[in-house]
């Protein structure tokens, strides 16, 4: 069965333990273009700071890659290490409460300033014309009370 979002945040509220986590739909006008931002403040790619020593050979070094990530945080609790303090120091984690990285982000002397340009000024996520006619294909097997969902995005383009 194809599932719409409004399901799948339904049934993320239903497992959860009250009070112990929200869950929130992520409207567009809320997304910024962090694309063309980003690179101001932050460095492509780095070494975890465990990691980055000479003594480390290049092939068991551990670059940030935020797809191999769950748990973020933004300033390193109770450490005393000179670069905790630094800005732009993220602690990584494949699992939350799991083995954590550190990693040096933020370029040296940079403010960071939150993005303001709308990464979806008319509301709506452009999708590629492929993916269109994919979910064209799946249309006869989605069920009638989702299917006005799916046919909105189809509207899209």
């Amino acid at each position: 069965m194809i599932a719409i979002i409004h399901q799948n945040k339904c049934e993320m509220i239903s497992s959860a333990y009250p009070g112990k986590f929200t869950v929130r739909m992520v409207q567009p006008q809320y997304c910024f273009q962090f694309k063309d931002w980003w690179p101001k403040y932050y460095k492509k790619c780095c070494n975890s700071l465990e990691t980055s020593g000479p003594e480390t050979p290049r092939d068991t070094r551990q670059f940030f890659t935020i797809t191999n990530s769950w748990s973020f945080s933004m300033i390193g609790a109770g450490r005393t290490l000179w670069y905790y303090k630094r800005k732009g120091t993220i602690i990584a984690s494949q699992f939350i409460s799991g083995f954590q990285q550190t990693f040096l982000l933020g370029l040296r002397g940079s403010t960071v300033m939150l993005p303001i340009q709308n990464a979806y000024p008319n509301g709506k996520v452009e999708i590629k014309e492929e993916k269109i006619e994919d979910i064209k294909k799946t249309m006869r097997y989605i069920n009638d009370e989702n299917k006005e969902w799916y046919e909105e995005i189809i509207g899209w383009n």
